[in-house]
């Protein structure tokens, strides 16, 4: 809600547009009369508002982090769908405190010390969180003066999720206030060391790889192993996760990278859905071909799938049959192809395939896209 008044505000000095986003999660019973509680609220401070309802059989485990997925593919879907490139979140300083607390207790590497970012990119729309230096009390407080009322989500007092756990924790401690300014300060100095140690990377992912229409990624052996192990790592990463569509696990890319150091001639590993592959004079990261998926795009779906996590793909008008989107064929398999009723239309990476009705069917590949 507090975010919701501060970017009314700022919108209307720079005469944009905004639109407030509510998710129903469809989680707990009167979830609904909570979104229309808070669309009544927005409404009357003059703010825009859609709500989107997530629907379906809800996940009997992991169902936090499930929901996440979901409220974001939800948001995001409807960011592309309106040619809208910024989408704001509401994260604060309490929040990040609490990521930066579970991220320690992972063993994670430093960039997830770095946890949230101010803005970042995903499928094409920027995601800015202006108030992660906040602390939640301050936005309370700031509600309280402008006498404007919130929703509290009940669960975030349940302790079955770690986030409210760790939440609990750090307002039981001695220096609760001070002790998330230091788990801040300590996010922001992560993030500054993974910057930098990002921008090497970049530099030798440019002068050392070549990129195949798949996403399939070549690095140069000898410009690979001359980088510390580090720039190695996180080349291999960026290889495994552009080539396979899933980003693979940090600790897997550690013993992948553990067995390239050992040499020895030719080898073969999979990392995440990727084949790495080392010879005398190079690495290279292909998509594994098992696993490739086969998405059902139904009449009424959204105009924009993401397929394989390498590909978006974009309708010009709304389906007006069902179509699938498989892998293509012979030397394409690793790309998205167009079937109707298991005939293949083409391969959309090069040439809009048209559909009856006269919608066009294009894929972007994501890799191509600025980083």
């Amino acid at each position: 809600m507090a975010l919701g008044v501060l970017l009314r505000d700022w919108a209307r000095t720079r005469e944009r547009d905004l639109t407030a986003l509510i998710v129903d999660h469809g989680i707990r019973a009167g979830s609904d009369a909570e979104a229309g509680l808070v669309s009544e609220r927005l409404s009357a401070a003059s703010i825009p508002n859609v709500v989107l309802r997530w629907d379906g059989v809800k996940p009997s485990t992991g169902l936090q982090a499930r929901a996440r997925d979901a409220r974001y593919a939800l948001m995001l879907d409807w960011c592309r769908e309106q040619g809208v490139g910024s989408l704001f979140v509401g994260h604060h300083a309490d929040d990040q405190a609490a990521t930066v607390t579970m991220r320690i207790a992972r063993g994670s590497g430093i960039d997830g010390l770095g946890a949230m970012r101010p803005v970042t990119e995903r499928g094409g729309v920027r995601i800015c969180r202006p108030l992660l230096s906040v602390p939640k009390s301050a936005l309370i407080a700031f509600l309280g003066g402008q006498g404007l009322a919130w929703v509290d989500d009940p669960t975030n007092d349940d302790p079955r999720h770690e986030r409210n756990r760790i939440d609990k924790e750090l307002a039981a401690h001695p220096d609760s206030a001070q002790q998330r300014v230091r788990l801040n300060r300590l996010a922001g100095r992560a993030a500054r060391a993974a910057d930098a140690l990002q921008v090497w990377t970049d530099r030798v992912w440019a002068e050392s790889t070549i990129t195949g229409a798949a996403g399939d990624v070549t690095l140069d052996l000898a410009a690979f192993q001359a980088v510390p192990e580090e720039i190695r790592l996180r080349l291999l990463l960026r290889a495994a996760a552009q080539a396979g569509g899933i980003p693979p696990g940090l600790e897997k890319a550690e013993r992948a990278i553990a067995r390239l150091d050992q040499g020895g001639g030719l080898l073969t590993m999979t990392l995440g859905h990727a084949l790495v592959r080392q010879s005398r004079k190079r690495v290279r990261v292909v998509r594994e071909r098992r696993n490739l998926p086969v998405h059902d795009w139904l009449p009424g779906a959204a105009r924009s799938l993401l397929w394989d996590g390498r590909f978006r793909l974009e309708a010009s008008a709304p389906l007006t049959g069902p179509i699938a989107i498989g892998p293509g064929t012979a030397e394409g398999a690793l790309l998205p192809c167009v079937y109707r009723q298991h005939e293949a239309l083409g391969c959309p990476l090069t040439d809009a395939v048209r559909l009856p009705g006269d919608v066009l069917v294009h894929a972007t590949p994501l890799f191509a896209a600025p980083r």
